[in-house]
C-alpha cells in the first residue's frame, strides 16, 4: 500500500492540529478551574508484609502549606488495628504508653497498647462514648452519649460526672472534648446520640421520635431508651474548674451547622472549633479561649434570646454578682432592653447604687 506525499502531510497536519486544539482547550479549561488532586490509592496495602513506600508518604497530604512544618518526611502511615464498628475520639496516654479510642456502636473502648502493640478492650460498657482526652492531671475525660454526661476516671478508678446539664436541662450527647491549663474543659454537644447506631432514641413524642416509630428501649440496658431531648441546638460548652459551672460558649445559631471538633492549642489560645453542615466538615473557627470579648458577648446574647424564666434570672445574677466586669456590663445592656419587671427592678437598684 503506498500513500502520496501530499496524503501523508494532510495527515501529519491533521494531527498536529488536533493536538494543538487539545492544548487550547486544556489551557482553557485550566484557566476556568484548578484540576482536582489526584485520588488516594484505595487499593493500599497495610498489612504488616506489604511493600515499603518511598519517603514523603504520597498519602499524606498538606491542604494548606502552613501546616508543612508539622509535616514529618520521613514517615509513612501505618495500620495499628482494624476490626471496629466505628472508631472514634482516639486519645493518647502518656505515661501509660497506650492509645484508647470509642466503638461507638459497639458501646466498648479499646486500647492499643505501645509496648507489643495488642489491641484489648478497655472499658465494656462505655455508654456509647465518643471523644477522649486527657487532662493536665493524666486523668481520662469521656464524652457519653447515652449518659448524656461527661464522666471523668479519677487516679483511683473512681468516676466524677463533671457535666450533665446546662440551666437545669440534660445534655444531648456530648461528643468531643478538651481540657484548658487553667482546669476548665471545653466541649461540644450535638445530637447524635438520640440515634439507634450512636446511642438510644427518643421516647415517642421527643422531637427526634415525635410519630414513636422507634422503640427507644429495644436492645438496651435497664435505664435507657427513657429520654427527651431538651435542648434544641448543639452548642459549645465550658466547665467552670471552681466551681463546676456549665457555661454556653457559642451556641449553634453563632456557627454553620452542628458544632463537632474541638482543640485547645498547646499555648491555651485559641480553642478551635469544627462544624458540621450536612455531614460536611467545614472550616475551621477560632476563638480566644482565655479572653474574648466575642465569646462573652455570644454567652450574654444566647442567654438573652432564651424565654425561660431562668434565663432572665441567670442574667440578672451575672448583673449583681459576676466578678467580670465586662460580663457584668454586657448583662446589663440585655436586661435593658427586656420587658421584665424583674430587670426593670434591678436596673432601678443599679441607678440608685
Amino acid at each position: 500500500m503506498s500513500i502520496s506525499r501530499r496524503v501523508l502531510l494532510g495527515r501529519f497536519g491533521a494531527v498536529v492540529g488536533a493536538a494543538a486544539l487539545a492544548r487550547r482547550s486544556e489551557a482553557a479549561q485550566g484557566a476556568q478551574a484548578a484540576p482536582p488532586p489526584p485520588p488516594f490509592d484505595v487499593h493500599r496495602d497495610y498489612n504488616p508484609t506489604a511493600d515499603p513506600v518511598s519517603y514523603p508518604d504520597p498519602d499524606i497530604v498538606t491542604i494548606d502549606p502552613a501546616f508543612n512544618a508539622l509535616r514529618v518526611n520521613n514517615s509513612a502511615i501505618h495500620r495499628l488495628w482494624t476490626g471496629g464498628q466505628w472508631s472514634e475520639g482516639p486519645a493518647w496516654c502518656s505515661q501509660g504508653k497506650y492509645l484508647v479510642w470509642s466503638d461507638v456502636p459497639m458501646g466498648v473502648q479499646r486500647r492499643w497498647i505501645d509496648d507489643d502493640g495488642r489491641v484489648t478492650v478497655f472499658r465494656n460498657p462505655s455508654n456509647n462514648s465518643n471523644g477522649n482526652t486527657f487532662d493536665f492531671q493524666g486523668r481520662q475525660v469521656t464524652c457519653e452519649h447515652t449518659g448524656r454526661r461527661i464522666a471523668r476516671y479519677e487516679h483511683d478508678g473512681s468516676i466524677t460526672s463533671i457535666a450533665e446539664a446546662y440551666m437545669g436541662q440534660r445534655l444531648n450527647s456530648p461528643n468531643d472534648i478538651a481540657p484548658h491549663r487553667d482546669g476548665s474543659y471545653w466541649f461540644t454537644d450535638p445530637a447524635a446520640g438520640f440515634t439507634l447506631y450512636e446511642g438510644a432514641p427518643e421516647v415517642s413524642g421527643g422531637a427526634g421520635n415525635a410519630d414513636g416509630r422507634y422503640n427507644s428501649r429495644a436492645g438496651q440496658p435497664i435505664g435507657v431508651g427513657s429520654a427527651k431531648r431538651e435542648i434544641m441546638t448543639a452548642n459549645v460548652y465550658r466547665v467552670d474548674p471552681q466551681s463546676g459551672r456549665v457555661d454556653m460558649m457559642m451556641s449553634q445559631s453563632n456557627l454553620p451547622g452542628n458544632p463537632n471538633y474541638r482543640k485547645v492549642n498547646p499555648a491555651d489560645a485559641p480553642i478551635m472549633i469544627m462544624a458540621l453542615t450536612s455531614d460536611i466538615l467545614t472550616l475551621p473557627r477560632m476563638y480566644d479561649a482565655a479572653d474574648s470579648r466575642s465569646m462573652r458577648e455570644q454567652l450574654i446574647s444566647a442567654l438573652a434570646s432564651r424565654k425561660e424564666p431562668d434565663a432572665t434570672d441567670k442574667l440578672i445574677d451575672i448583673a449583681k454578682n459576676s466578678t467580670d466586669l465586662e460580663m457584668r456590663r454586657l448583662a446589663i445592656n440585655y436586661l435593658s432592653r427586656k420587658n421584665d419587671p424583674r430587670a426593670t427592678k434591678l436596673l432601678m437598684e443599679l441607678i440608685e447604687k
